[in-house]
């Protein structure tokens, strides 16, 4: 498998694949922060209905509901730098030691970063889950 390699302002990143077994433990813990949010979004009779809107206030309720777990759970730098752990930045390897020097003041491309690499290790979950929900919020937008 080749890795993913994209620029944003001229910083280069390139996204690795776990292995399989890390790829199932991430994933798990991965799930545990945002599972419930999601569980959520999925159960909505708005969401299962593909010529309905979704209803923003309890698309709000559902990813305070991250937010919380993410919260409580008081780990999430853990997890992102999990998650990012086969990520180059500029030929620089994510670490614990180095992530605030590469991604401090950097917010914007921290996520965007954090997204591509769980879309490129979890594909399913953005594919079956929150891109047909993006789609709907846009396509009423």
């Amino acid at each position: 498998m080749q890795n993913l390699s994209f620029t944003i302002d001229k910083i280069k990143y390139e996204i690795g694949y776990f292995k399989a077994r890390e790829g199932i433990v991430k994933y798990a813990e991965f799930l545990a922060y945002v599972g419930d949010g999601f569980g959520e979004i999925l159960s909505m009779s708005e969401y299962n209905s593909l010529d309905s809107t979704v209803d923003v206030s309890k698309l709000g309720n559902a990813l305070n509901l991250i937010v919380k777990n993410i919260y409580n759970k008081g780990d999430a730098d853990r997890l992102v730098i999990d998650l990012l752990s086969t990520t180059k930045v500029n030929g620089t390897l994510v670490t614990n030691d180095n992530f605030d020097d590469l991604f401090s003041g950097k917010t914007f491309e921290l996520m965007e970063v954090l997204k591509k690499s769980i879309e490129v290790n979890f594909k399913g979950f953005f594919l079956s889950h929150v891109s047909g929900l993006s789609r709907k919020i846009t396509d009423e937008a």
